[in-house]
């Protein structure tokens, strides 16, 4: 029978999601969640004047962190791409994880970019909530593809 893939097990060549976008040439992308706009139905912040709320959600609900920390451990030798915090607040791009309440996904755009961060896992935590994930840092896709060997992962 059919079984359904662990999100982020399966990776594919990025181009088959990207297209030819320059830096990501002899990447991947492995797919951890889906999300979907007005799905099942269309949500509105105003009955009577039908304006519709701008976000998203996901398709299915999500792996519990540290579960999906763990399936991504498993790709020995794998960097991953990651805003900084710096980039977050440059494109809005706000972590509303502790807040459940709070609008979750903002319906817009996300495309990588070779300036964000190369991280590799190190250490995957507990699902306690005191526990830490430890990553190590590197440079970014456009500094690595520029001067490699000032960019050792």
């Amino acid at each position: 029978g059919f079984e359904k893939a662990i999100p982020g097990e399966k990776c594919v060549d990025s181009a088959e999601i990207l297209g030819s976008v320059p830096g990501f040439e002899k990447t991947q992308v492995c797919e951890i969640n889906e999300l979907h706009a007005d799905h099942v139905e269309k949500y509105t912040k105003n009955e009577s004047s039908g304006e519709l709320e701008n976000f998203v959600c996901p398709l299915r609900p999500p792996l519990p962190a540290d579960e999906q920390l763990a399936v991504l451990m498993k790709k020995k030798g794998t960097c991953f791409l990651r805003m900084t915090g710096t980039q977050q607040q440059q494109y809005s791009w706000h972590y509303q994880g502790r807040f459940p309440a709070r609008k979750q996904n903002d319906r817009k755009e996300n495309l990588p970019k070779t300036d964000y961060e190369l991280v590799r896992l190190m250490k995957v935590g507990g699902n306690e909530l005191e526990s830490q994930t430890n990553i190590g840092r590197f440079c970014s896709l456009q500094e690595l593809s520029q001067s490699p060997r000032f960019c050792v992962l």
